[in-house]
């Protein structure tokens, strides 16, 4: 497991909120983030957490307790190691945005024909 998914996975905490970030396009010109909140995972045979649990942001606010056997909703998610690397915290939401931002202000994107 790679140094920063480590860190990662050790710095969540239940309730936490943290964003789901990717982008629309391959050039990553256009990003999209939602808003989850952190809920917590489950162990493996190995005592790893191999499974996170996020509830949509909203849902959180109107309903922070969670029955996972009975709330079968599309405001809930679980990722596996894989999907974890789609979520950041304020600060890598910040990070992120601010980098796209710089290549796009330089004209790095194809699209990018002009300034304003």
């Amino acid at each position: 497991m790679s140094n920063s998914l480590e860190k990662k996975i050790l710095e969540l905490y239940p309730g936490q909120p943290v964003f789901l970030l990717g982008y629309h396009d391959r050039e990553m010109r256009l990003p999209f983030f939602e808003a989850y909140v952190y809920l917590g995972g489950v162990q493996n045979q190995e005592d790893e957490l191999s499974s996170w649990f996020f509830q949509r942001a909203e849902a959180f606010l109107k309903n922070p307790i969670v029955n996972f056997q009975k709330n079968h909703s599309d405001d809930l998610l679980v990722v596996d190691r894989d999907g974890l690397c789609t979520f950041v915290d304020w600060e890598g939401l910040v990070a992120e945005l601010s980098e796209r931002k710089t290549i796009y202000e330089t004209g790095s994107f194809p699209c990018r024909t002009h300034k304003t």
